[in-house]
């Protein structure tokens, strides 16, 4: 565990400051989080939910080719890609069907 905080650390912070990195929208998965005009957003089941202090709100998608500020780690991402699914926040609901 103590090898893992180390990497996550230096994933999240350097020289003081938020690492992040650029991607696709639309090409990550479930589970990340990213930035976009200011604003925390959620990737989950293929949508996009605005982040707040009183919960999640599901809003259109950023365009399919709009490069965001990737704001988890790259090692939690590749995580994601594999198959880990984190539990999310009782304010998303399931689409209906």
């Amino acid at each position: 565990m103590p090898d893992m905080d180390r990497q996550l650390h230096h994933e999240r912070i350097a020289r003081r400051r938020k690492v992040t990195w650029k991607s696709p929208a639309d090409a990550l998965p479930d589970g990340a989080f990213f930035e976009h005009d200011g604003q925390a957003y959620l990737v989950w089941e293929g949508r996009h939910w605005r982040w707040s202090f009183e919960g999640y709100q599901q809003v259109e998608p950023c365009s399919s080719k709009a490069f965001v500020e990737v704001l988890t780690p790259e090692s939690t991402v590749r995580a994601l890609q594999a198959g880990f699914r984190p539990d999310v926040h009782p304010s998303i609901t399931p689409p209906s069907t």
